[in-house]
C-alpha cells in the first residue's frame, strides 16, 4: 500500500496541532488509497484525536530545535546522528513526506536522502540568527514549502529554487452560528485562548482592563483559556497580577479545553493581544467562524486576517492603552459587536474555511509532485486511490 509519512513536533491540541490534523484529513480526502502514518513526540490529546480519526500514529523521540534546550543542547546533539538515522528509516519508503514544521532538525537534515516528494509546512516566524538557521535548513532539505502567511514567508530568506506557496490556515466552522445576542447586556464578554506565557499577552490584557474607568471595567467580563508549559509559574504570575490590579471579579482563568466552541458562543469579542508577531493567528479565524469580532495586536499574520474597523480592531502592539481603547469601543457601542461579527463570518467563508485550506494545500502538493522522482509518486498515489475505490 502506497504511503504518506507525516511528522509533527507537538502532542497537544493547540493551533498548529489542529492544523496538522486538518492537513492529514485533506491529504486523505485527496488520496484515499494512501496509508498515512503520523509520527509525534508524545502521547496526549493529539494522538487521541488522530487515532479517533482513523490515522496510524507512532510516538518517537523526534529531535526538535527548542529554545528550552538551553544547557542540554550539547548532550542532545550527541544523539542527533541516531535520530537522523531513525528519521530516514521512517520516511524512506514513503511516496510523500510531510514535515509540519521547520524545527524538526533530524527530518530536515535527512530530507534530501528520501526518494519521495517532501513538503515542509513553515509555521514559525523566526528572526535574526534563528531565521538564518531555519532558512538554511529549508534550502538544505530541497523541500517544497508551504507558508501559512505572508508574514511567515518574509521571515525566511530562500533562494529561487525553493518551490513555495502561501496557504492560509483553515477552520471547520459550524454551518450555522448565532450572532452575539446580548447587545443590551450589562457585561462585554471577552474571550482569550492561548498558552499562558510571555508571548501571548495575557498580562497585556489585564493591564488594558485596569486602564478602563471604574464603570467601564465593571462592564467587562474576561475568560482566559489555556495552560502553561513546563510548570505553573506563568499562571501564578498572571493570577497575582489580576489580584494586585483589583480585577479578580472581572477575570476567570480556566485550563485548556479540547473544544472551545462553547466559550466562543459565550463571548462577545475575542482578544488576540500577542506581544510577539503571530505567524498566523488561528484563534482569529475560529472567532470569525463564530461571528465574533477580533481585537488583535497589529503585527505578524494577524493583520492579514483582521480587517481593522470591519471584522474587528487592530491595536498598537504591546500598547495597553491602545488595547484599552479597542475594548472601550465595543463597550460604548454594542452595535459594533454584531456588525463586525457578521463581517468576520463573511470573510471567514470567503478565505478561511477548512475546504478552502484543503483545496489550496493539496493543489500545491500536486504541483510539486511532477518532479524528477515524484512524477511516478503522483501516479502511484492516484492508482492506490483508484484500486481502493474499485
Amino acid at each position: 500500500m502506497k504511503s504518506i509519512y507525516a511528522v509533527h513536533q507537538g502532542f497537544e491540541l493547540y493551533g498548529s496541532d489542529r492544523v496538522f490534523i486538518r492537513t492529514l484529513q485533506a491529504l486523505r480526502a485527496e488520496w484515499p488509497g494512501a496509508r498515512i502514518h503520523a509520527s509525534i513526540p508524545a502521547e496526549g490529546a493529539l494522538a487521541d484525536a488522530l487515532r479517533s480519526d482513523g490515522f496510524d500514529v507512532s510516538v518517537n523521540d523526534i529531535w526538535v530545535l527548542r529554545r528550552s534546550l538551553g544547557l542540554k543542547l550539547p548532550l542532545r546533539m550527541l544523539v542527533l546522528p541516531v535520530a537522523m538515522w531513525r528519521a530516514w528509516r521512517r520516511g524512506a519508503k514513503a511516496d510523500l513526506v510531510y514535515i509540519s514544521t521547520t524545527v524538526v532538525l533530524d527530518h530536515m537534515l535527512v530530507a534530501p536522502l528520501w526518494s519521495g516528494a517532501v513538503v515542509v509546512h513553515a509555521h514559525e516566524l523566526p528572526t535574526g540568527a534563528t531565521s538564518t538557521v531555519l532558512s538554511g535548513l529549508i534550502r538544505w532539505s530541497r523541500a517544497a514549502v508551504v507558508f501559512i502567511s505572508g508574514a511567515t514567508e518574509k521571515a525566511y530568506s530562500l533562494g529561487r529554487h525553493n518551490r513555495s506557496r502561501i496557504v492560509f490556515n483553515g477552520h471547520e466552522g459550524r454551518t450555522r452560528v448565532d450572532a452575539p445576542g446580548r447587545r443590551n447586556a450589562e457585561h462585554l464578554r471577552v474571550l482569550m485562548i492561548g498558552r499562558i506565557n510571555d508571548w501571548k499577552g495575557q498580562d497585556l490584557l489585564v493591564e488594558a482592563v485596569s486602564r478602563l474607568s471604574g464603570t467601564e471595567a465593571e462592564n467587562v467580563e474576561v475568560k482566559v483559556l489555556g495552560d502553561t508549559f513546563g510548570g505553573p509559574a506563568s499562571r501564578d504570575a498572571l493570577m497575582a497580577q489580576i489580584q494586585s490590579s483589583g480585577l479578580a471579579g472581572r477575570f476567570s482563568i480556566e485550563g485548556f479545553v479540547d473544544d472551545p466552541s462553547a466559550s466562543y458562543e459565550w463571548a462577545d469579542v475575542v482578544a488576540a493581544p500577542s506581544r510577539k508577531p503571530e505567524p498566523f493567528g488561528l484563534i482569529a479565524i475560529e472567532a470569525m467562524s463564530h461571528s465574533r469580532p477580533v481585537i488583535a495586536a497589529g503585527h505578524g499574520g494577524l493583520i492579514e486576517i483582521v480587517e481593522n474597523g470591519k471584522t474587528g480592531r487592530l491595536f498598537a502592539p504591546n500598547d495597553a492603552a491602545s488595547l484599552a481603547d479597542s475594548l472601550r469601543a465595543y463597550i460604548q457601542d454594542r452595535s459594533l459587536v454584531a456588525a463586525h461579527g457578521q463581517a468576520g463570518r463573511d470573510r471567514y467563508e470567503r478565505l478561511f474555511t477548512a475546504e478552502a485550506y484543503g483545496r489550496a494545500f493539496t493543489d500545491f502538493v500536486r504541483s510539486v509532485l511532477p518532479t524528477k522522482a515524484s512524477r511516478r509518486v503522483g501516479a502511484r498515489l492516484s492508482d492506490a486511490g483508484a484500486a481502493q475505490g474499485a
